[in-house]
């Protein structure tokens, strides 16, 4: 019988520059993609490999089919077939 622990992979810990990278992609992607000065978010996954995919969530007319800012990195890690290592999301207040 397969036991919980035998699935679980030991995670190293993250450095701060790789931290630091993962949350300079995430602004970025909110002063790219929203020039305006409007309430806005993002977030951004740093995966095993290294690569930090970043995503946020689209603007939508029916609220119950909204999504959260980490669904598209998560995704993105899952087709991937990555780990993510690290996670942020950033919110941009106006002013």
């Amino acid at each position: 019988m397969t036991t919980v622990a035998s699935h679980l992979r030991k995670i190293a810990l993250v450095d701060e520059a790789d931290l630091s990278a993962v949350v300079d992609a995430c602004r970025s992607l909110i002063r790219d993609r929203f020039h305006d000065d409007d309430p806005r978010g993002a977030a951004a996954m740093l995966l095993d490999d290294g690569t930090i995919v970043t995503g946020t969530s689209p603007d939508v007319i029916n609220s119950s089919v909204e999504v959260c800012h980490e669904t598209e990195p998560y995704c993105a890690a899952f087709r991937l077939g990555k780990l993510i290592v690290a996670s942020v999301c950033l919110f941009r207040e106006p002013g």
